[in-house]
């Protein structure tokens, strides 16, 4: 073999080489995304089921509120939120034909506080008992309002905020009673 031909096969080898790693370079990566694209996304939360319930618990219009609130999703992406400052806002208001008067909050529930945020293998679970100070509830006070009947229609607002800002916003069922 000559010294000219030497060099060619050489260049050549050299420009297969450069080929055959771009082809690996490209199907390794192919095989990456492939890979990638099935990795499992995280369980947006999208869904809330919250419950309210109101009691008298003293003889001067003292009243407690039971409020349960739960966010369908797996435990690992549930903990993920609630590490990343997902938390659940709670806001009371009376039901009136006009205008719902606020009456409170908000109370403030996530991973820090007391009682707090759980993510559980079914979702996140959060349950608390609030009590407010007397009369709290009383939004529809007989004495103040010639035209109520003295029973108040309590709701709910409850709020899901994560830790990028994304909201759910939910509403309890009216509860009816003197409060």
């Amino acid at each position: 073999m000559n010294p000219i031909n030497q060099k060619e096969e050489r260049i050549i080898v050299r420009g297969l080489k450069s080929k055959t790693t771009r082809f690996v370079a490209i199907i390794a990566s192919g095989l990456l995304l492939a890979l990638g694209l099935n990795v499992a996304p995280a369980n947006a939360v999208t869904e809330m089921a919250v419950s309210l319930s109101i009691s008298r618990v003293g003889p001067l219009s003292d009243s407690a509120a039971t409020i349960s609130m739960f966010l369908p999703t797996n435990q690992f992406d549930g903990q993920g939120y609630l590490d990343n400052g997902a938390r659940i806002e709670v806001r009371f208001f009376g039901d009136d034909t006009f205008s719902d008067d606020f009456l409170g909050g908000p109370f403030t529930f996530s991973k820090f506080s007391n009682p707090h945020l759980v993510a559980t293998p079914e979702g996140i679970t959060g349950n608390a008992t609030i009590h407010p100070a007397s009369h709290f509830f009383d939004e529809d006070s007989a004495s103040s309002c010639t035209l109520c009947d003295g029973v108040d229609e309590v709701y709910a607002e409850f709020l899901w905020i994560d830790g990028a800002g994304s909201k759910i916003k939910r509403v309890s069922r009216v509860v009816k009673g003197q409060f």
